[in-house]
């Protein structure tokens, strides 16, 4: 009994091994609760060819432009391009040295999202997702698809950072946290919230995200202060996320209010000029299909207490 005890341990650590090696999606794709179980049918043939089509010649070959813009725009012609019904948002993140774009188009059945974080000619990191019917992933599109795609928070995606290029944007522009690893993982979550490029709960306007996004980031912000994290904070003040930046160095402004903390020159200053700029983040929606806004206003600098007592 104790044999068999060890082997239901071991066999799943040896599959995990082999389906992070491959380089093909798992079926437990399929189930990602965010889509849709059932289709119709018959199946429309001439969408099932164009989403074959667009998984073959577009969004199985970006991860092959290895940093390089020009291949990319190559495989995604019309990345920067709105075309048809493709949804295209541009950003800049870290004032005309940092870029984020995120394209969004689509096949027959199937939504696909490029999300690209870039500099002059250059990639950093790309996040693909991929969004269709249950059924047809199953059937369908698991014999398509060479990327290891994999279902994270109810959303197929698959991410890519490419370190040649962090590593010079690193050297040439300036410091730049993405992608933390921690063998605190409570840790780790945090810092991967605030240092993620992508992250759903940021419109792509300048210091503007939706509702949702506070909760969160107050929750992981209280984790921060509570154990004076300094040290993870003053690594996200290089995030490549405005709205986290802000929040991170009005927390560390909170600690020193408290003499709680007692930062270098490089540090406080680096402070100092994040808040020295627009701290005013804009919360909410914009309804387009009937053109009504539900904004709220926050002055990250002279809220900050409020929110962190309520949020």
């Amino acid at each position: 009994m104790r044999y068999f005890f060890l082997f239901l341990i071991v066999v799943p650590i040896i599959s995990r091994a082999q389906f992070e090696n491959d380089s093909t999606p798992d079926i437990s794709i399929a189930f990602c609760k965010e889509h849709n179980k059932y289709v119709d049918y018959p199946l429309n043939k001439k969408w099932l060819a164009l989403d074959s089509q667009r998984i073959t010649n577009v969004f199985n070959k970006i991860p092959e432009c290895n940093g390089n813009m020009e291949k990319l725009k190559a495989i995604l012609p019309f990345l920067f391009q709105k075309k048809n019904h493709n949804i295209v948002e541009t950003y800049d993140t870290l004032d005309n040295k940092l870029y984020l774009v995120r394209h969004t188009f689509f096949g027959g059945y199937t939504t696909f999202g490029v999300k690209v974080l870039y500099t002059e000619g250059s990639i950093i990191k790309i996040k693909l997702s991929f969004s269709t019917y249950e059924r047809l992933i199953e059937k369908h599109h698991l014999k398509w698809l060479k990327i290891p795609l994999y279902c994270d928070g109810g959303e197929i995606i698959y991410e890519i950072t490419y370190k040649q290029e962090l590593d010079n944007f690193n050297e040439k522009v300036g410091k730049l946290y993405i992608d933390p690893r921690d063998s605190n993982y409570r840790r780790e979550i945090a810092q991967k919230f605030f240092s993620d490029p992508f992250m759903s709960s940021l419109s792509l306007k300048k210091l503007h995200v939706f509702d949702h996004f506070w909760r969160t980031a107050f929750d992981h912000l209280r984790y921060f202060i509570t154990n004076v994290d300094t040290t993870a904070m003053e690594s996200l003040l290089y995030s490549p996320n405005p709205v986290s930046r802000l929040l991170v160095a009005r927390s560390l402004k909170y600690l020193i209010s408290g003499a709680r903390y007692h930062p270098g020159l490089l540090i406080t200053n680096c402070i100092n000029e994040i808040l020295s700029e627009d701290t005013i983040v804009k919360s909410g929606y914009l309804n387009y299909h009937q053109n009504i806004s539900d904004y709220t206003y926050f002055n990250i600098d002279k809220d900050f207490e409020m929110l962190l007592k309520t949020q």
